[in-house]
């Protein structure tokens, strides 16, 4: 019997790794059967996916468009800034010239000040030099009348000696 036992021995081993590989294989089969499953999932997925980027690609499209604006905009800014501090660099320097120019207009404003004072007391020296011609021609106007009289009475004082003279001419004769 143990002989009969020893030739049923690989029988056994063999229907026993039989039994194993068709177990095997039938897990493999059902993991195979898992995997496409989940295959067909993710593939359906993907389809649903590529419609989903598709949709959400051409819902973005404007937002794109937007951002490029933004972006042209954002260019657009930044030249405006360099713009703006060149402006301010032009600005400062102009306001150093005004600056410059009232500083000047200031110091003008002082010597007009001191000419207006200066002027002042000229008015006053021409005043008196004024006064002093007035005065001075009211004395030649007398003065004048004065001369013009005495000239009156030098006309008269020769008229008269004239003809004195020409009375006493006879005397002249006499020796």
């Amino acid at each position: 019997m143990l002989n009969k036992s020893l030739q049923a021995l690989p029988l056994l081993l063999s229907l026993l790794g039989v039994g194993l590989f068709g177990y095997s294989f039938a897990q493999q089969t059902q993991v195979q059967g898992q995997i496409n499953e989940t295959m067909r999932l993710i593939d359906s997925s993907l389809a649903a996916t590529g419609a989903v980027v598709a949709e959400t690609s051409a819902t973005l499209d404007p937002l794109s468009d937007t951002t490029r604006s933004l972006a042209q905009i954002g260019l657009q800014e930044e030249a405006t800034v360099t713009q703006l501090a060149a402006m301010n660099g032009h600005l400062t320097d102009i306001a150093t010239g005004e600056r410059t120019i009232i500083d000047g207009l200031a110091t003008l404003n002082t010597a007009t000040q001191a000419a207006d004072r200066e002027l002042a007391a000229m008015t006053a020296v021409t005043r008196s030099i004024l006064q002093a011609g007035v005065t001075a021609h009211a004395q030649a106007e007398q003065e004048a009348d004065g001369v013009a009289a005495l000239r009156r009475l030098t006309e008269i004082s020769t008229a008269e000696l004239q003809e004195l003279n020409n009375r006493l001419a006879p005397l002249r004769l006499l020796p």
